[in-house]
């Protein structure tokens, strides 16, 4: 977007970070076309797999705080 703005700022403050800039700014990669892409679990039930597992596992201390909460409440009546 703004690519030329950052090697401007570096070299007018005098930034000891224009080489490292430079460095990394010098893939030979200059064009996305033809590019794959790599999709994990692709056309399998890993996915959904992991899903619900990440739902249990959010679950799982709500659950257990509602219930010491009710226990701790019935505790104090």
């Amino acid at each position: 977007m703004l690519k030329w703005l950052v090697p401007l700022i570096l070299k007018k403050f005098d930034l000891d970070y224009y080489e490292e800039y430079e460095m990394l700014n010098s893939s030979p990669i200059d064009s996305w076309e033809g590019a794959g892409a790599f999709f994990n679990y692709a056309g399998s039930g890993g996915a959904v797999f992991w899903f619900w597992v990440m739902v249990v596992l959010c679950l799982v201390p709500i659950v257990v705080a509602l219930k010491a909460e009710s226990a701790a409440e019935s505790e104090h009546d």
